[in-house]
């Protein structure tokens, strides 16, 4: 299905929505025909299309009882909540519970009090140190079972003395270190390169990095692996971790060699499903430059699986490895570099982290021959690009040679993605430059999707600037380029921006009609995140119009799917919306319950929309406070409201027109 959805021409974020709802839809399928469990282990390691996966399922109420065990973590806590959920934390067993585990280990009906004092002690009743230490203790002869009871050999084990002036280890990892030199060096070879295979794998593979089948019995009777057919397991990843750390350096590269070796040659790796793998083998065994190749190609494979945090963090690091090769090494991978920046800038930006967006793309541009110009040189290069669009509109015969090559192309969807960047980060005078910049690049080259963009961001500043008649005519170069055309991406942003400048000069009617070509050219790529964008415009307009009730129907349709992606800024957007449409509508608690949402979100520290968040937010309740007769309350936030306007020169023209409107209704009736 996967290798199907590769082929059509739709979004990364559109085909792993419909992957997830084609899981989903399976799962439903198999619950109508009895209810079932569905057991999750180590929920903490779960990438972000398994957690967007879970989510659907969870959101869908199906007759499936979904178990997970994990670590706390804020993705794993927050997933917790809601509805029909229940989380359980475990603690420590206490003296009784680990006295009856650790006689079960040992084959004992019962535990000596005393030994069963200390050993809680020293476990902290952790199950898997009770465990390995009763192991120890048995196979070291340092207990023994008499009439069913475990009993210590050493009475001084049995009294309130340090387990460590008898040889027992104080901690787990010493514990499961002396189980492991306990075992013949056949058995401990055998585990050592079993971890650098991983927590769990094939018999197979143990067998070719082996030279040959192994017998396991020891060490699975020891506890140490557990074997079910065609797989080996660790019982448990700190076995794992300590029969690793007893490797050397040498050792471990060598092995990781062969690991790389052993999954190349799986037909898994030429279809590409192992580069990150091979990427972290590759690094263990010292092959940076081919580690760097292999972890850009699982970068890209996360961005095209909407895995936007593993993309960041894959590129990100791959961006460390390359910093850590010789100058001159790294000079022949220049290519690699400028790819895994922009990977991480495209991560980034899909996660509204601006800051760190900008600072890849920057960097990525900045390598490809287009820095976007910085401080004192902003101005002037910025007064270079308008002079160079005015003497194209004046006087175009001037270019008629100019032809943009594939490199400027490139250049110009690179630059023109910046500019949604930049006005998020309220840097004016950098979006408009990378506006003007990418235009300027794609003229001369026919019709193409660069152009249309290139006129339509253009217009959209030009709007936002309110240069009008500048704005209009862009705009209509834009769509009449559009028109030519056949590409999916260009038939839903062209429209978009396009939209976004008629309704800032007040044009609802023509904004309107684009906004519908949006939601259908993104629905049609299956592009739900610009297909909120277009619901989000649509709304706002209804609500320009005065038609409350029909802005929040369509704040409600996209904030379902925001919730459904987990997308935070599309879920504030709409909370903002929601907020002033129930307030207009004089249902005041759901009001109320909307900016108790929407203070959390700008508590926990939004990455985009900041200002405009806080701007509603404080406008919207000091109309509320003032209805419900608080003036004090309603002076506070109707000042925090002005205070955030003073500082912000990047709103939208419907967020500043609705915070200005109430700020101004609230001041007039408090005087």
């Amino acid at each position: 299905i996967a290798r199907m959805l590769a082929g059509t021409r739709i979004t990364d974020e559109a085909r792993a929505a419909v992957l997830r709802q084609m899981a989903v839809d399976l799962l439903a399928e198999r619950s109508r025909q009895a209810p079932f469990v569905l057991l999750l282990e180590d929920l903490h390691w779960f990438d972000s299309p398994s957690f967007a996966l879970l989510e659907a399922l969870l959101e869908a109420n199906l007759p499936i009882l979904v178990v997970a065990t994990t670590r706390t973590d804020d993705r794993t806590a927050e997933l917790a909540e809601g509805p029909s959920r229940e989380r359980m934390v475990l603690s420590g067993l206490d003296v009784e519970q680990s006295a009856a585990l650790l006689a079960q280990t040992c084959g004992a009906s019962t535990v000596d009090d005393a030994l069963a004092s200390r050993v809680h002690m020293v476990s902290n009743g952790n199950p898997l140190f009770i465990t390995q230490l009763g192991r120890f203790l048995l196979d070291n002869r340092r207990v023994e079972v008499r009439h069913e009871q475990l009993r210590a050999n050493d009475e001084t084990l049995s009294l309130e003395r340090a387990f460590a002036a008898h040889g027992v280890p104080a901690t787990l990892e010493g514990v499961v270190m002396g189980r492991l030199d306990a075992l013949p060096a056949a058995d401990r070879e055998t585990a050592r390169v079993a971890s650098v295979l991983g927590g769990s794998f094939s018999h197979r593979d143990l067998d070719i990095l082996l030279g040959g089948a192994r017998d396991l019995s020891q060490l699975t009777d020891a506890g140490i692996l557990a074997s079910r057919q065609a797989v080996i397991d660790f019982r448990h990843a700190i076995l794992r971790d300590v029969a690793y750390s007893t490797l050397s350096l040498a050792d471990r590269r060598r092995w990781h060699r062969a690991v790389a070796g052993l999954l190349l040659a799986k037909p898994e790796a030429a279809a590409g499903q192992l580069n990150a793998a091979l990427a972290y083998y590759l690094e263990r065994a010292g092959d940076l430059e081919s580690a760097l190749a292999y972890g850009l190609k699982a970068a890209l494979a996360s961005l095209r699986g909407n895995a936007n945090r593993e993309a960041l963090g894959q590129s990100v690091h791959g961006l460390d490895l390359l910093a850590q090769l010789a100058p001159e090494v790294a000079a022949t991978l220049r290519g690699t570099g400028i790819e895994l920046e922009l990977s991480a800038g495209e991560a980034a930006q899909r996660l509204s982290l601006y800051d760190e967006a900008v600072r890849h793309k920057d960097k990525a541009l900045a390598a490809l021959g287009g820095a976007i110009p910085i401080g004192g040189a902003a101005v002037p290069a910025l007064l270079r690009e308008i002079a160079a669009q005015v003497v194209r509109r004046r006087a175009p015969w001037l270019f008629s040679n100019a032809r943009p090559g594939p490199g400027d192309l490139r250049l110009s969807a690179e630059t023109a993605e910046l500019v949604e960047i930049y006005f998020y980060r309220g840097e004016s005078l950098r979006s408009l430059y990378a506006a003007l910049r990418a235009l300027n690049l794609a003229e001369g080259g026919g019709d193409t999707p660069q152009l249309a963009r290139g006129f339509g961001i253009v217009g959209t500043i030009a709007g936002f600037a309110r240069l009008s008649s500048v704005a209009k005519s862009y705009g209509e170069r834009a769509l009449d380029v559009l028109s030519r055309i056949d590409d999916p991406g260009a038939a839903w942003w062209v429209p978009l921006v396009v939209g976004v400048s008629r309704l800032s000069a007040g044009d609802l009617t023509t904004a309107s009609r684009l906004m519908e070509m949006t939601a259908i050219a993104a629905d049609r790529i299956r592009d739900r995140r610009h297909w909120r964008d277009a619901i989000g415009n649509q709304s706002i307009i209804f609500g320009l119009r005065g038609d409350w009730n029909a802005g929040l129907r369509l704040s409600e349709q996209y904030l379902a799917t925001a919730i459904e992606d987990r997308d935070t800024r599309y879920m504030v957007a709409a909370a903002r919306e929601r907020a002033y449409y129930l307030l207009q509508l004089g249902r005041l608690d759901e009001a109320a319950q909307e900016l108790v949402h929407l203070r959390a979100e700008i508590e926990q520290g939004l990455k985009a929309e900041e200002a405009a968040s806080r701007q509603d937010l404080h406008a919207i309740a000091s109309a509320l406070s003032l209805i419900r007769g608080d003036t004090v309350a309603a002076r506070q936030e109707a000042d925090a409201g002005y205070a955030v306007l003073q500082g912000n020169g990047s709103s939208s023209f419907p967020n500043m027109f609705w915070s200005l409107s109430l700020l101004f209704a609230a001041y007039l009736a408090l005087a």
